[in-house]
């Protein structure tokens, strides 16, 4: 019998990050930080490495699973409204309100 090896080449592996933010005692401040904070990490993946973001409210929510795509979890972290500081901080539905001055930079910082 003749037997032919292939040599196989695997990628280097990558780092494997799960971001998981409290949304249970999460202020609104603390979130644009975080989300600030996480657009900052999405931009120092490397090759290989991939990354998920949950929200843990009532249950876990996923934000976004493992991926290494930047370009997809820099969206579904901008596009992600958590649902406990939409309703009870009045964000939206029929009340809203202007988020505080501290907050309009970082907000329309984590959403560019």
């Amino acid at each position: 019998m003749f037997f032919r090896t292939a040599s196989l080449r695997f990628a280097e592996p990558g780092r494997v990050t799960a971001i998981v933010l409290d949304g249970n005692s999460t202020t609104f401040d603390d979130f644009a930080y975080a989300r600030l904070q996480i657009v900052d990490l999405v931009g120092k993946l490397g090759p290989g490495d991939r990354m998920a973001i949950y929200v843990l409210y009532q249950g876990l929510a996923i934000v976004q699973d493992y991926t290494g795509d930047r370009d997809l979890l820099l969206k579904s972290i901008t596009a992600y409204r958590p649902p406990a500081l939409t309703r009870v901080r009045g964000w939206g539905g029929s009340r809203r309100a202007s988020p505080p001055k501290a907050c309009r930079h970082s907000m329309t910082s984590a959403m560019n």
